[in-house]
């Protein structure tokens, strides 16, 4: 398994969950709204995703970039939150021998998820923890 990377952790009511509690997937484990969402959003800046799918206690987007890398975005609460938000990156190579991504590439990643979030939630509520500059492909492998 590779390492997980935090993205952001954010404050929103918008992705409350709608179905009642019985109905998730785990008890007081959120996530389904923000990544229904976020892939929506993604897919209109040109970052397309799988759908979202339960996966390891959170919910995940797959993002497949050339050579056969492939990224797990990681919606989850936290918690047991139904406010509070957390996006980690974590790398899955699809291939046998992958090409390593190129830093530009997981940053359009990035700061696609920068520009969406920008757009949804109040500024003072997001804490960004994925710092560009000492992002490298070692890192995220």
């Amino acid at each position: 398994m590779r390492d997980v990377r935090d993205i952001v952790a954010f404050r929103s009511r918008r992705f409350v969950p709608i179905l009642p509690e019985a109905c998730q997937v785990r008890p007081r484990t959120y996530g389904a709204e923000l990544a229904f969402w976020l892939a929506g959003k993604l897919a209109g800046q040109g970052i397309v995703t799988s759908y979202p799918v339960m996966e390891e206690g959170s919910w995940v987007l797959a993002y497949r970039m050339q050579g056969g890398v492939c990224f797990r975005i990681m919606c989850t609460n936290i918690d047991g939150s139904d406010e509070h938000w957390r996006l980690s990156l974590k790398r899955h190579d699809v291939s046998a021998h992958p090409a390593a991504p190129s830093p530009d590439t997981v940053q359009a990643l990035v700061n696609a998820i920068r520009f969406v979030l920008h757009a949804a939630v109040v500024k003072e509520d997001i804490d960004w923890r994925y710092d560009a500059p000492t992002l490298t492909t070692r890192s995220l492998r």
